[in-house]
């Protein structure tokens, strides 16, 4: 069902955001430093403004990912039919400057209070590090990572049957070191790209990777799956794969 399928995701963010993966920070800071995508930005402008809304900016929070945004709002609002006061927490996201403003269906036990309390124990550890340092920190990683002590190469080819499947099957030396609990890894394609995979344990594969197959040449035009070989490397002290694609 949809709505399981939803639900797997935000539990797969609160865990994230457990593990301190996801950069979240107040809402704040998007308006004063951000403010640069014309949706998200309108949306909170309402919920911070209007005369019937009040943007609870101290419960508010947004993480961003290239020129995605994800973000949590606690917006109180007034009926202007009966004056009755309600007050809601939303997930909202866009996926690129130019998309609109989407609504996430809160299908999770105890709706998003449970995301938001995560998030606001995340913030309480972190934010001893200025806005500044955090922004300078990601800035380095994108040139470090060669840095980071890789194992030997593998190489393995993606089948069509791995791209029209929508899957990069993991090769064996690989998953013989993986943690048994980790539900999804990072991995950086050709030092630049950083995506958080999901594992799939029982088929031994890695999902979520359309975007990449689109982006890296597996799908022509016409739908077509080429089948390609990436070399992969793995760093088992931080968890980490890294795949070269020509």
């Amino acid at each position: 069902m949809i709505s399981d399928k939803i639900e797997s995701y935000i539990l797969r963010i609160i865990q994230s955001t457990k593990d301190g993966k996801l950069n979240w920070r107040p809402i704040e800071d998007y308006i004063s430093v951000y403010d640069d995508n014309e949706s998200l930005s309108s949306y909170i402008s309402i919920a911070k403004s209007f005369e019937f809304s009040e943007l609870n900016l101290n419960k508010s929070f947004f993480v961003k990912k290239g020129e995605s945004y994800l973000a949590l709002l606690q917006i109180k609002r007034e009926s202007g039919y009966d004056g009755s006061i309600s007050e809601a927490i939303e997930l909202i996201g866009v996926k690129n400057k130019k998309d609109d403003v989407f609504q996430i269906p809160a299908y999770i036990d105890g709706g998003f209070r449970v995301l938001q309390n995560e998030i606001i124990k995340y913030w309480n550890s972190n934010n001893d590090y200025a806005l500044e340092m955090s922004e300078l920190f990601d800035f380095l990683d994108k040139f470090s990572l060669s840095e980071i002590p890789y194992e030997n190469e593998i190489v393995k080819r993606v089948t069509e049957n791995d791209i029209r499947a929508r899957i990069i099957s993991l090769p064996s030396e690989i998953i013989k070191k993986l943690p048994v609990n980790l539900s999804e890894i990072r991995t950086i394609i050709n030092e630049k790209d950083e995506y958080f995979l999901s594992i799939n344990w029982k088929r031994r594969f890695l999902s979520g990777v359309t975007n990449i197959f689109k982006k890296y040449g597996f799908v022509s035009y016409s739908g077509e799956s080429i089948s390609k070989e990436i070399i992969w490397k793995y760093n088992q002290k931080d968890n980490c794969i890294l795949l070269t694609i020509n």
